[in-house]
């Protein structure tokens, strides 16, 4: 695997693979603390959470994109995004 050691990744497709790595599990936290939030809520507020979550995910993405816009197309954009 190109990202065995993250610390240390020293190409740029180790920084990208340790970069989406930490993205899938910081996303994969996240995921588990909703449910357990929503599992707590009574259905009124399951919709306001639901909906909140939607909007703020189409924040984040349109943010993202435009924090890694700059590197667009480079080799440090996967990285940039994911970060």
């Amino acid at each position: 695997a190109l990202a065995d050691d993250c610390d240390n990744a020293a190409t740029q497709a180790a920084m990208n693979q340790c970069a989406a790595e930490a993205y899938a599990r910081e996303d994969k936290l996240l995921n588990q603390t909703y449910q357990e939030v929503m599992a707590k809520l009574d259905p009124a507020r399951q919709e306001k959470l639901k909906q909140a979550q939607r909007d703020w995910i189409k924040y984040r993405d349109s943010h993202c994109k435009a924090e890694a816009a700059e590197v667009e197309g480079g080799t440090l954009y996967p990285a940039v995004l994911n970060g």
